[in-house]
Order: C-alpha cells, then structure tokens, then sequence
C-alpha cells in the first residue's frame, strides 16, 4: 500500500492524517468532500481512502466510490468510543497496531486523570461553563464528543442543562438570550477570533463571565483541540482540568504537549510553537470564514 486518499470536510483532521501518513511513509491525496474523493479516486493511483462518515452516508455517492473498486474505511469520530475504534481499525490496516494502542491507552488515562482532579471539588462548587463550536452561539449537546470530554473534568456544560438548543445539521445552536439566562461561569472557545469578539462585542457586555474576562481560546495544534475530530482531545482534557483547578491540577501542560507531538509525530516542538499552539494564535484559518455570531 502507497498511496491513500483522505477525505474529510474538516481541514484539521485531514491535516493531521497527512501530517502522520507522509512521515510513516505513505503518499495522500487529499479531498474536502466526497464529489472531490470521487473525481480523485478515479484520476489517482490511490491503494485506500480514508472516508468521512457524511461521504459514506451520501448513499449516490458511496455507490459511485464502491463502483472504483478501492478499499475504504469510514472514519467517524462522534463519540469517544468511535474515535477509539476509529484509532485501532486504522492502526490495523496501516501495521502501526502498538502506537494505536498506545494512544488508545493514553486517551481514557487523560480522562481518569481529569475524573481524579474533579472528584475532589464538591459538585455544587464545580464551575458551570458554555463551550462555544466554531461560532459563539453554536455549542455542544447531549451524548457529543466534546460533551463527554468536558464531564470528565467535573465542569457543568450548561447547555447540556435542558431546554435552550435549536439543531440544524447536526449542530446545536442557542441565542444569546439563553446564554444569560445560563450565566455560566467561563466560557471555552475552540475557533480563532470568537473569544475576543465575546469579549469585545457591546451585545455580550453584562454576561457575568464577560465582565471577568473569564473567556478563553483553546489551543489549536494540528487540530482545535476537543474538536469532534481532534486526535489532540486528551490533551484539551488535560488543558481544562489545569483551566478550572490550578490548584489541584499537577499538569505539566507544556511536557504533555511536546510528548504527544513528539510521540505519535516524532515531532519536536520549538518553544515559539508551543506558545502558538496553547495559545491558538496564528494557527488555522477559521472555518466559519470570519463568522463568529
């Protein structure tokens, strides 16, 4: 096997897998959706494609990619569990079994760790927090990715509470109306430019967590950090537990952060780029296009 086509919408995780792929060995062909899967698994030497679940899902278009004759494998990642599975089928079919064990390992040892920490705050002193997705009124809902890697760290997901969430495609979205009425403590952002526009933007000015400036930008490395695609999520984990309890936290934010490139990347992270990467600033190109409300 040589050549494997990755395709997802989400630019970070096709990032990611070439990013691992090129430096195993293998040469990518990249797609952002499956009409451009199609037209590239038809024009390419491609061995394996990397298939997005909405790709697979588009019953015309699987047909079409069935119809090529290629192997593939569907690559979902909504829940903890399918990440995992998603991790250990790939490692299988890539011979890379020990490092995809090992990662599959460190994953719920990130959330054990998290689950140690919060356990030591009472639950009615736990912080309530609203997890902002890629636009400020966009959030998480029950049974999601990021819903079950917040719970880990013992923090109130407000907008899991009930009530308040409108869904559209798959997404969860509020108004800022409800986000008041929640009044949540901090509030996490995972795209580039939404926290400082909640924090600059006249119609936020009043929330409790505003007025704080109790509003913080997640990192970004390969990916958002706790994004539903993110092979960085154990590493978010990790960065919230610090966030919500400095003082019960014994996290080394920075060590985790160079052995998890260094790891699974065999990447060695400068001092510049680790500040970049915990701090999110320069490092991808928001998905909205600018959008934030």
């Amino acid at each position: 096997m040589n050549t494997i086509l990755i395709c997802d919408d989400d630019k970070d995780i096709v990032s990611a897998l070439d990013i691992y792929l090129t430096s195993e060995g293998y040469a990518t062909v990249k797609a952002y959706d499956g009409l451009e899967c199609l037209r590239l698994a038809e024009r390419e030497p491609v061995d394996l494609i990397l298939l997005d679940r909405d790709s697979y899902d588009d019953l015309d278009n699987r047909a079409k990619i069935d119809a090529t004759g290629i192997p593939y494998l569907v690559v979902s990642n909504a829940t903890i569990d399918e990440a995992l599975d998603a991790v250990e089928l790939v490692g299988q079919v890539l011979h890379a079994e020990e490092e995809a064990a090992q990662y599959i390992a460190w994953y719920p040892d990130c959330l054990a760790r998290a689950e140690k920490v919060s356990a030591q705050v009472p639950q009615e002193e736990r912080p309530r927090l609203y997890h902002s997705v890629n636009e400020a009124v966009r959030t998480d809902y029950a049974g999601s990715l990021p819903a079950q890697w917040i719970a880990a760290t013992g923090a109130v997901n407000v907008s899991l509470e009930g009530g308040g969430l409108t869904m559209e495609g798959g997404s969860a979205y509020t108004t800022l109306e409800q986000i008041f009425v929640w009044d949540p403590d901090l509030i996490i952002c995972n795209e580039v430019g939404v926290a400082n526009y909640i924090l600059t933007d006249e119609k936020w000015k009043g929330l409790g967590a505003v007025e704080r400036g109790e509003v913080y930008q997640m990192p970004i490395g390969l990916s958002r950090w706790g994004h539903p695609n993110s092979i960085e999520t154990p590493l978010a984990v990790l960065w919230l537990t610090q966030l919500l309890y400095p003082d019960l936290a014994e996290i080394d934010l920075e060590e985790e952060t160079r052995a998890f490139y260094q790891t699974y990347f065999d990447y060695t992270v400068s001092d510049e780029e680790l500040a970049s990467i915990l701090s999110g600033d320069g490092m991808r190109t928001p998905k909205t296009g600018g959008k934030v409300e």
